[in-house]
């Protein structure tokens, strides 16, 4: 169940799902290809985070100059 619903929030790119699943973790896993599983998956979700995180910022960055050519 939380591995599914893990695989559905990497696919759909959706931080704050990732976000409240990765604090929901299961201590122990029912086998170790589940194990790897979320393992991968987690990874997955790290680097999309990890991405929009970058976007966002070069986003943040446009702004500023954007509100700085304003104030000229």
């Amino acid at each position: 169940m939380w591995l599914d619903e893990l695989k559905i929030a990497v696919a759909n790119d959706d931080a704050e799902a990732i976000a409240a699943l990765a604090n929901e973790a299961p201590s122990k896993f029912y086998s170790l290809e589940d194990a790897l599983q979320a393992k991968e998956l987690l990874g997955a979700a790290i680097n999309l985070i990890q991405e929009n995180k970058a976007k966002l910022g070069k986003e943040l960055e446009k702004l500023k100059n954007v509100k700085k050519y304003m104030a000229s």
